[in-house]
């Protein structure tokens, strides 16, 4: 029994001592590269220029995600920029087809979407998908 004990007792202190994967709620710094299977930020924000704006954390995969923009900026997105490594698509609706997509990005990101190319895409963005990129 003491035996039993003493072994799962050096495996629990070797788990431990293993670098743990960042996790959804993680944070990295603006900008920073990412590795295959992370977490990665996106600055949402709300007013041009990246301001009003929060740091949401996506976890990245290989196909379009379709998820609602948080309700802070469902219809009222001014800024988008995602960090190195990841690319995100903003659609009008929830069928997050291309029809409905308006914004397709990558760092430093789009930094007025109430008049990117003379077009208010800000006010009809409602859905948001984040994938990996090999080549941003």
């Amino acid at each position: 029994m003491k035996t039993l004990f003493a072994s799962a007792m050096a495996i629990a202190a070797l788990l431990s001592s293993a670098t743990a994967a960042p996790t959804e709620g993680s944070v990295v710094e603006r900008g920073a590269s990412l590795e295959k299977g992370l977490t990665g930020n996106v600055l949402l924000c709300s007013s041009s220029n990246f301001n009003n704006c929060n740091l949401e954390t996506f976890t990245l995969t290989s196909d379009w995600p379709c998820l609602a923009l948080p309700s802070r900026f469902n219809g009222h997105l001014g800024s988008i920029g995602p960090d190195h490594g990841i690319l995100c698509r903003i659609w009008t609706d929830s069928s997050c087809s291309e029809a409905s997509n308006t914004v397709i990005t990558s760092f430093p990101g789009v930094s007025d979407l109430y008049s990117d190319g003379g077009e208010d895409l800000g006010h009809s963005a409602h859905f948001i998908g984040c994938i990996e990129c090999d080549n941003c």
